[in-house]
């Protein structure tokens, strides 16, 4: 059997909204494995620029396919975040990745380690001001 996976916000076909599975694809490619899958395909789009976090989501999508019990997705994370955005940035990625994935499980898109197909523009709408920027509160307001 073979998967086919869908790693990318879908239903926005520029794909610029946020899709925070980055902490699920470590645990998929575990039950892939336990499953008896034998060939993994993700669908995303690595030619918009504009993605989020594409890079590392490809990355820990990379390494958990090659070996789902070699690393943690922690251990990825630490690994790519400081080499990769740089280690001045790094505190900040890290902070976005925690702010999405803590929206994403408390606003029903999954407990922060699932799937989140489903989410889409209108799943973030209400933590973004008019000019696209996220709020803390969930308002719209900054």
């Amino acid at each position: 059997m073979y998967v086919w996976d869908y790693r990318g916000n879908f239903l926005d076909l520029g794909f610029l909204s946020p899709y925070p599975d980055w902490a699920s694809i470590v645990p998929n490619m575990k039950a892939f494995k336990a499953a008896g899958i034998k060939g993994y395909y993700a669908e995303c789009d690595m030619t918009n620029l504009h993605g989020d976090l594409q890079e590392l989501g490809m990355y820990i999508n990379t390494m958990a396919a090659w070996d789902s019990d070699r690393w943690s997705y922690e251990e990825l994370l630490q690994d790519f975040v400081p080499n990769y955005y740089s280690p001045v940035a790094a505190p900040y990625v890290y902070q976005y990745i925690e702010l999405m994935t803590r929206y994403a499980a408390e606003y029903g898109l999954g407990d922060g380690r699932n799937n989140y197909l489903g989410a889409n523009s209108a799943s973030f709408a209400p933590f973004c001001t008019e000019n696209g920027h996220f709020t803390k509160t969930g308002s719209g307001q900054m």
